[in-house]
């Protein structure tokens, strides 16, 4: 039996921090391309999270988090040079203290004209230029090849009386910044080779300037122009310049202790490490610094690289002169040479496991392969592991190895940390319902790496795990594992606590809320979507507290307080990192909404949870132009600030968070158990494991008529009365939480999973082990097998493993490396042939039983996946098929040609009962063979034999319009391709699009097809959606049933919004793989078998539940409100059904079937 999941559920960044910046140049070997890096950005935009004492972030994978940039954290330095605050505290020549202000939009500057424009740019103040950083129609006319061209003839003339127009000329190379930020990231922006050459040309002229680098440089203009001489790719025109700039700074060591200084020669290595990195990486050998780099410049880099003298505040410069050493690798052989040994020599200079010595081994590692230059090698191992004992000594696991701390802080310090996020655990699920983890996330196991002071963190991270340390803290989506560091108040206004509170949000939101990954396209995360949303949930979440909800923080209270104005709700929606100012007003938002709009948080989170992008915009739409909203919002900002400044509310800093008692009786199951049931509902089911008790059990409520919202908020205030109940009962419960979610309506009643949880103390002085667990079976099905067996009784129960093998009697070999704590297992990963299972069970103190009786089932797989595209090593065609087949938890086989071996007659002819899934790359005449002749006629084959086809790929309609395929097989007619018409529109009727639509990512690689009788229209094009005419039968999916089952995609499947990928998927496998007959039909509701349900069945089912009486037969008859557990709430929808006109039992019934 096929059943598939199709609730899209969901798959982050720290107080008051924020997301990573544009991703950075992977760090790679000798002769590897690279990205490009993207040419520095709004520097608030990009950098001003990345105060390091309190900021953090998150990032999909570590490649987004690498930094080529390295240095020892504080603020940035580019921001700090216009913000106005100290790079890491200390040095002499500060910034400014704050930005100017004016009152100008982007309009204006899009209204002036010639001279006018140019004016305006020169004499603007930066917060007036500001208003370019975020991008629209005003910005692009301000920006235009005419306006770039304007002030490169201005900055010429301007230039030749340069100190005198330094300021202007500052201002006009901050445009530039700007401008050729949008053009690298806007596809509507271009400037032909004329533009570039005159932006070149006027960077040039500044920098022929003799006034422009000399003792006593004019300071501001010469910073500046160093980030636009890189914009605007320059830089390679300006060796010697940079050559000069870097050469003042080694002249005089004072320089080292002064900020601006060195500000300058930061600048002058970010471009030159940028510049080389990107060029290599488009050019090789025919990059424009090959051969060009003079051993001087080679020279001055080297003084900075080989620095001992430096100080806390200037290190990173010296980390980024060795850095742009590596980048001097790339060059030709005698550049390269010249690094290998300056880097060889920081190795033997610096001290041992320093900053600057951990770098150049890195970078000796990245491109030397760990050879020292005149010989000798690294022993890297050692040194990895030297490191890890030096900075990461300390290794805990809680929650049977789901967390684990990687980290310097002691068990005291872990266990206090553990509390906290325990509280902040508890009123996630609270507030938002969400129990499971949404397909496709991986993350069961929590890595936390936490240093002990920023100093480790900023000398240790960038080796031990190649990751960027411009931030006070980064969750690594992709590895499962958050880092950051411990702080003293003198260096953070934020506590560990406070920051790992955060950081912990966005683990738990991508794993139980948001489906996909952190910033993918075709998910709620495009378009900077969840920005505020993710930073406010957070921010709100610090202030969790086990039985008083969420609290307001007065922090963040405080800093609304000093705003001279405040963010509206629609600036809150709107929000993007360009500003951080977001987050106190998000984070109060949320408990703005908790407090007074519980409908709106509920429609939220279910909108989240549903991962329904267009419910989503009507929300944030609804909320940013309510007006009577924005009113309630204020008047709440308001009184809490009043309250705060009163000293007479209660605040999350007023309830510290409740610790364990050191001391914790015992091996004491037995007891707790009692306890629990003195207050709470008998029959849940009860774990304990080393350090953690669990209780969970469901529970039905009328609703009365409520709505969910309300149901929530009672539910809220009974699970901390149950608390304040059990608290005294004994030292397990001083710290243990509570919360509910997974709720279901059905006929008003509410039914909810509900959980306990405290701490347990298990000792090796338990030896005996759990008995072994009985009544296992298993049931194949594609590719999976299902595995369920009867609870163990043991009150210290842990868990159970499931073990598999090939072979009756074993060896077995460990499925899931963690415990479960339910009994039902699902192996999505059994493949085809006949398997051999065993259970055991665990209990607190590791004592294992003796393993079940084996079960035997045959498994076998009905879904192939080949890879069609027309060239080796890109499988990503397929990959969008196998992640969502992941996700439904069904098993496939992957067929790549270029790895396994053609397609076959023989290969296809097994899966004639199952479907095939044949994705075809960007099909082109050039690449006949990926569905040429050959391989068509092996499809006809399969289809004339009754087989199933999904066929998807960008054009591939428009080359197969008249072969036989088409013709005699998938009865189709090509019109016209590159539509630009990204919406959808499901069929009435059609098994796959009644009732559905979809969305494409983009308007390109799609056709039009007309289908021609017995095909059917699955899904149309919508005229509405863009700017594409219909040509003909307007058909995007097409769907034949003729003796075969074809669906033909007229697009990659890949270009479905991630959201859809999963609904259009389950609606093609239900329709092509129907369910089978079950072997044992039944009527839902008769639960004692009769034929017939009545009174008797009530009876029955509540003798099954509460009086050790017969177990339904199949168990599934007694779940009568079909919600997948049977309780309680199945025998009062009975009774209501029987006597008060309730809702009848679902399908089957009123005839015997299958469910």
């Amino acid at each position: 039996m096929y059943k598939f999941s199709l609730a899209i559920l969901c798959l982050c960044v720290t107080a008051a921090s924020g997301q990573a910046p544009p991703p950075a140049t992977q760090a790679s070997p000798q002769g590897q391309l690279l990205h490009l890096v993207p040419p520095t950005g709004d520097l608030k935009s990009e950098t001003g999270a990345l105060d390091a004492p309190c900021s953090g972030g998150h990032a999909v994978d570590p490649d987004q988090a690498m930094t080529q940039l390295v240095r020892g954290c504080g603020r940035d330095i580019q921001f700090a040079a216009r913000a106005g605050s100290p790079s890491s505290g200390g040095g002499s020549g500060s910034a400014p203290t704050s930005f100017p202000t004016g009152p100008c939009t982007s309009a204006d500057f899009a209204a002036a004209t010639g001279a006018a424009f140019v004016e305006m740019v020169a004499t603007s103040t930066d917060a007036c230029l500001d208003q370019l950083w975020t991008f629209d129609g005003d910005v692009q006319t301000a920006i235009s090849p005419g306006n770039v061209m304007l002030i490169a003839a201005t900055i010429e003339v301007e230039a030749l009386d340069l100190l005198v127009n330094a300021e202007r000329l500052r201002r006009m190379c901050y445009f530039y910044q700007i401008a050729f930020y949008h053009q690298f990231y806007q596809a509507s922006v271009t400037y032909d080779d004329p533009t570039f050459a005159a932006a070149v040309q006027a960077m040039v002229t500044i920098g022929q300037q003799p006034a422009l680098i000399t003792v006593n440089p004019p300071l501001s203009l010469l910073s500046q122009w160093l980030v636009s001489i890189d914009s605007t790719n320059a830089s390679v025109q300006l060796i010697d310049q940079l050559q000069a700039v870097l050469e003042r700074y080694s002249s005089d060591l004072a320089h080292e202790n002064d900020y601006q200084e060195r500000l300058l020669a930061y600048r002058c290595l970010f471009t030159l490490a940028r510049q080389i990195g990107n060029e290599n990486s488009a050019g090789g050998v025919s990059s424009p610094w090959y051969s060009a780099v003079p051993p001087g410049l080679v020279a001055a880099v080297g003084v900075m690289a080989l620095d001992t003298t430096y100080s806390a505040d200037s290190e990173y410069v010296v980390l980024n002169a060795l850095w742009v050493m590596n980048r001097l690798a790339f060059l030709e052989p005698t550049t390269r040479d010249a690094a290998h040994d300056i880097l060889t020599q920081a190795y033997n200079l610096h001290v041992p496991y320093s900053g600057p010595w951990l770098r150049a081994v890195t970078d000796l590692d990245m491109q030397f392969d760990g050879l020292l230059y005149g010989g000798g090698s690294l022993d890297l191992v050692q040194i990895r592991a030297d490191v890890m004992a030096i900075a990461l000594p300390n290794e805990f696991l809680f929650d049977q190895g789901r967390l684990k701390f990687l980290t310097a802080i002691d068990l005291a310090v872990a266990n206090e940390l553990y509390d906290a996020i325990q509280e902040v655990e508890s009123q996630f699920y609270r507030k938002s319902g969400a129990l499971e983890a949404v397909p496709g996330d991986t993350n069961e196991v929590l890595t936390l790496v936490i240093y002990g002071s920023p100093q480790d963190y900023w000398t240790y991270q960038p080796f031990l795990y190649g990751l960027s340390t411009n931030n006070g803290g980064i969750f690594i989506e992709g590895w499962g594992t958050l880092f950051t560091y411990d702080r003293t108040p003198a260096q953070s206004i934020y506590t560990l606590e406070e920051l790992l509170r955060h950081e912990y949000t966005h683990f738990l939101d991508s794993r139980y809320l948001i489906t996909g990954s952190f910033g993918e396209s075709g998910t709620l995360y495009e378009g900077n979507r969840l920005v505020w949303y993710n930073e406010g949930l957070a921010e709100y979440l610090v202030g969790a507290t086990r039985i008083n909800g969420v609290l307001p923080r007065g922090i963040l209270l405080d800093q609304i307080s000093g705003d001279t104005s405040r963010l509206t709700v629609a600036d809150i929606t709107s929000a993007t990192y360009g500003s951080f100012t977001f987050y106190r007003y998000a984070g109060v938002y949320f408990e703005f909404l908790e407090e007074q709009r519980p409908d709106l948080l509920v429609a939220l989170f279910d909108a989240m949870l549903g991962n329904d992008i267009v419910v989503l915009d009507a929300l944030y739409a609804l909320m940013a132009n309510d007006p009577q909203l924005q009113v309630d919002y204020d008047s709440f900002i308001d009184a809490q600030i009043a309250l705060l400044q009163q000293g007479t509310g209660l605040f999350a800093e007023d309830v510290p968070t409740t610790p364990t008692p050191t001391t914790l009786a015992n091996d004491n199951a037995g007891q707790l158990l009692t306890q629990l049931q003195s207050v709470l509902p008998a029959g849940g089911a009860f774990h304990v494991w080393a350090n953690r008790f669990h209780y969970q059990y469901s529970e039905t409520t009328p609703l009365g008529g409520q709505p969910i919202e309300d149901y929530r908020e009672s539910t809220d205030l009974a699970l901390d009365d149950q608390l304040g109940q059990l608290t005294g009962l004994s030292d397990n419960m001083t710290s243990a939480v509570a919360w509910f979610g997974e709720t279901t309506v059905s006929a008003d009643l509410a039914t909810s999973t509900v959980v306990f949880e405290g701490p347990y103390s298990a000792t090796a002085a338990d030896v005996v082990a759990p008995s072994a667990p009985t009544g296992v079976v298993a049931v194949s099905a594609n590719g999976s097998v299902t595995l369920s067996w009867d609870a163990n009784p043991e009150p210290d129960l842990s868990g159970y493993f499931v073990h598999r093998s090939v072979v009756s009697g074993g060896p077995y070999s460990l499925v899931n490396p963690l415990p479960l704590l339910e009994n039902v297992f699902v192996d999505s990963e059994a493949g085809a042939g006949v398997l051999h299972y065993v259970i055991t069970a665990i209990d607190a103190s590791d004592n294992e039983s003796l393993p079940s009786l084996e079960v035997m089932v045959e498994s076998s797989i009905d879904i192939l996946v080949i890879n069609g595209y027309f060239d080796a090593g890109n499988t990503g065609y397929q990959d969008s098929y196998l992640d969502v087949l992941d996700g439904l938890g069904i098993g496939y086989q992957a067929w790549d040609p270029f790895v396994d071996g053609p397609v076959t007659t023989g290969l296809l002819a097994e899966y004639t009962d199952g479907v095939v899934m044949w994705p075809v790359g960007y099909f082109h005449s050039g690449f006949p063979d990926q569905l040429g002749p050959a391989r068509q006629a092996l499809l006809m084959e399969y289809l004339q034999a009754g087989g199933n086809l999904v066929l998807s790929g960008a054009y591939a309609t428009a080359y197969l319009d008249t072969t036989a395929l088409f013709t005699n097989y998938l009865f189709l007619q090509h019109e016209q391709w590159d539509m630009d018409l990204p919406g959808l529109l499901g069929e009435p009727g059609n098994p796959l699009g009644d009732g559905l639509d979809l969305q494409l990512s983009s308007g390109v690689y799609q056709s039009e097809m007309t289908p021609l009788p017995p095909a059917q229209k699955a899904f149309s094009y919508d005229p509405a959606s863009g700017t594409g005419t219909l040509q003909g039968g307007g058909a995007a999916v097409v769907t034949v049933d003729q003796g075969h089952k074809a669906a033909v995609l007229a697009f990659p499947f890949s270009s479905v919004v991630a959201a859809d990928r999963t609904p259009l998927l389950a609606r093609i496998l239900e329709w092509m793989l129907p369910p089978s007959p079950c072997a044992n039909p039944f009527i839902r509701g008769d639960t004692n078998s009769s034929g017939a349900i009545d009174i008797s069945d009530t009876i029955f089912l509540l003798d099954y539940l509460f009086a050790a009486g017969g177990q339904p037969n199949p168990e599934e008859a007694g779940d009568t409100n079909a919600d997948g557990a049977i309780d309680i709430s199945d025998a009062i929808y009975l009774l209501l059904y029987l006597f008060n006109s309730g809702e009848p039992p679902a399908a089957p019934f009123p005839d015997a079937g299958c469910p």
